[in-house]
């Protein structure tokens, strides 16, 4: 007997036909086609009864009428144990529910966003996550507020360097009020906002505000993509700390239960993600001091320009410091000239950049 199906002649011989004829009725269709095609489910063994042979065999015992039975898969009951929950919540924060799984189900070869296991972790990773942001919301109630006068910008300053920069807030230099001024102008951005209300941790947000803080306090000529950079380079910082958790979590679990094949390709992924981290961050940064330094210098050069000093004496404030400055000078009156400006520092003001870029 010959069939043709998607156009390719398979012929069934005397020896098959008496194969089919006798288990035909006892065994799956697919593991009769298994069985009647031996060389064919060598070469591929994913073989089955919906295969061209498959379809050739299934006519072959409608034409004899005799019964066939296709194979039924049996669902698996996927369920996680008390012990695995605890264990799910440990690792929440530092683990993917990809990852977790993994660890969980090491028996299983290969575990997909589409396998049961994964599935049965992430749902309850969602249920955990679903209470912590209502928690959040009932205990937290945060949100954010940027320093809004020079002297919350200067204790926000002192708090992220842990030291004391500004001594007498009553009595600050020109440019030490210009420098707060910026600070809190960098601060009240959307999107520093946004980012402060996002995290459910107060040591992130501390980490998050003073790693900014302290790439930007001093440095008054910050323009709008600069500020942007750098929170999003305070972001990695956060990113590089989690992922520094993770890794340490992983060793000591490594340290505990030996090496296994899961744990030591999530063990790689993890130290992948923070070599990728620390480059983002250091090229980030990279990038922009080289552009910051361009624009520096190109405002540096202004200091000698007659112009900008013309338009600073026709302000009556800065005509006025102007004065002072001379007058105490000429008079030697050292502490006195430095508690209201330097020269260079006011050089440094009037170009706007700070004065350790001008000497």
């Amino acid at each position: 007997m010959t069939f043709l199906t998607n156009k390719t002649e398979l012929e069934l011989d005397e020896n098959q036909k008496e194969l089919i004829r006798k288990q035909g009725a006892k065994i799956p269709l697919t593991n009769l086609t298994r069985k009647v095609w031996p060389k064919e489910y060598a070469s591929n063994k994913k073989l089955d009864g919906r295969s061209k042979y498959g379809i050739v065999i299934r006519s072959f015992m409608k034409s004899n009428e005799i019964e066939y039975t296709t194979s039924k898969v049996i669902p698996r009951d996927v369920r996680i144990s008390e012990e695995q929950k605890d264990f799910i919540q440990k690792k929440l924060d530092v683990l993917t529910p990809h990852h977790i799984a993994k660890l969980l189900f090491p028996e299983i070869p290969h575990i997909t966003p589409f396998s049961k296991e994964f599935q049965v972790v992430n749902r309850y990773v969602e249920r955990l996550n679903l209470l912590r942001n209502k928690d959040v919301e009932i205990k937290n109630e945060f949100d954010y507020t940027p320093p809004k006068t020079i002297k919350e910008a200067a204790d926000r300053v002192h708090k992220a360097l842990s030291r004391k920069v500004f001594d007498d807030i009553s009595r600050l230099k020109r440019n030490e009020v210009i420098l707060l001024e910026k600070l809190v102008e960098y601060m009240s951005t959307t999107r520093l906002k946004m980012y402060m209300d996002v995290f459910t941790s107060d040591k992130d947000r501390h980490l998050f505000e003073s790693t900014f803080i302290e790439h930007v306090w001093d440095k008054p000529d910050l323009t709008m993509e600069d500020t942007q950079i750098f929170l999003m380079v305070s972001l990695n910082y956060i990113n590089q700390k989690n992922i520094q958790r993770a890794i340490s979590i992983l060793n000591e679990q490594l340290e505990q239960e030996g090496a296994t094949r899961t744990l030591s390709e999530i063990l790689s992924t993890k130290t992948n993600e923070l070599n990728q981290c620390e480059t983002r961050i250091k090229n980030a940064l990279e990038s922009l001091n080289s552009k910051r330094a361009d624009r520096l210098k190109k405002l540096t050069s202004q200091v000698m320009n007659p112009l900008a000093f013309v338009r600073a004496f026709q302000d009556k404030q800065e005509r006025a410091n102007m004065i002072q400055i001379a007058k105490y000078q000429a008079l030697l009156a050292s502490e006195e000239a430095d508690r209201l400006e330097s020269v260079s520092e006011w050089k440094a003001r009037i170009v706007g950049i700070d004065k350790s870029e001008v000497i």
